[in-house]
């Protein structure tokens, strides 16, 4: 029974730390040594009736090389500078010291007495109670890094989904959102007019100023489950999805536009263009757009700052 708790023990000491602590050979001498206890256990459990005092010298001494693994552990636990290294000094320094106790009595170096014969016990007690305390810090710390992962997982996707300058969907995400959904999509574009004007106006400063409060006035100006995404440069689209869904007014979205404060006052206005279409997949946006973008562009050649719907769009792809 010893024998096997000093194996599993060497097993524990070798997983202890962190894996880039003890080398590789490291491992490879925990491996020898449990195996020398375990047989030199087995062989005097055999073999002591006949012939006891080898058998049982042979078990000591298959402990000999303990104290070298304790040190070696420490020595390396100390050289990397881990987290655990206080716990295992403190939980496995009265194991060490009980088995290096047992050692000299087996040689006949220290007279016997309860305590020593009972140390293995008491130690290993005092060693279990102190390992539930690291084991719970370890596991404290991997909740901590699986936590930073997802919230970093969760950063990344949104960095992927999203405009990086006004926080709107990009229009990847915006395409993958209304296709999943395979149901009638009410379409919007809007364009802001003559935005390199804007730009020339302002300064490019302030022209992405002015892209980010028109991506605020339309999620002010829009329901709370509409799809709103910048598709690139000054252009903007909002999308409702379902039968029942209403599109924000265009009239009212465009007064809006006209009433939001700009840098240095500059007067904004847009051009929106409206369709609608049953998406089921990529192709179905595609006609889609392509009818909204259309109705967008007579919306600009009848003089901007106005809204047109595309009606000839079919309602549900054929």
């Amino acid at each position: 029974g010893l024998a096997m708790v000093a194996a599993l023990v060497l097993m524990f000491i070798r997983n202890f730390f962190e894996d880039e602590v003890m080398p590789k050979a490291f491992g490879w001498f925990a491996a020898a040594q449990s195996t020398l206890v375990i047989a030199s256990g087995i062989a005097f459990a055999l073999f002591a009736p006949h012939a006891f005092r080898m058998f049982d010298s042979l078990y000591y001494y298959a402990f000999l090389p303990l104290p070298l693994f304790f040190c070696l552990t420490l020595y390396f636990g100390w050289r990397a500078k881990s987290q655990f290294f206080t716990y295992f000094v403190v939980a496995w320094t009265p194991v060490i010291a009980a088995a290096i106790g047992r050692i000299l009595y087996s040689m006949n170096w220290v007279p016997y007495n309860f305590f020593l014969d009972n140390s293995t016990l008491i130690s290993m007690a005092f060693e279990a109670i102190i390992s539930s305390l690291a084991i719970g810090y370890r596991i404290r710390l991997i909740t901590l890094d699986r936590d930073r992962a997802q919230h970093a997982e969760n950063m990344a996707k949104a960095l992927a989904d999203t405009d990086g300058l006004t926080g709107l969907l990009n229009r990847r995400a915006f395409v993958r959102e209304l296709t999943e959904q395979k149901q009638l999509c009410q379409l919007m574009l809007i364009d802001i007019d003559h935005f390199k004007r804007v730009n020339d106006a302002l300064g490019h400063v302030d022209g992405d100023e002015v892209l980010v409060r028109l991506a605020a006035c339309l999620i002010e100006h829009s329901p709370d489950h509409a799809l709103i995404a910048r598709l690139g440069g000054e252009e903007f689209a909002v999308a409702m999805v379902g039968n029942a869904s209403v599109m924000p007014d265009a009239e009212q979205l465009l007064a809006a536009i006209r009433k939001t404060a700009m840098p240095s006052g500059y007067l904004v206005t847009a051009s929106i263009g409206t369709a609608d279409r049953f998406i089921e997949e990529e192709l179905d946006w595609k006609m889609l757009y392509r009818a909204a973008d259309m109705a967008l562009y007579q919306a600009k050649s009848a003089g901007r700052d106005r809204h047109v719907h595309y009606l000839r769009t079919p309602a549900r792809a054929a």
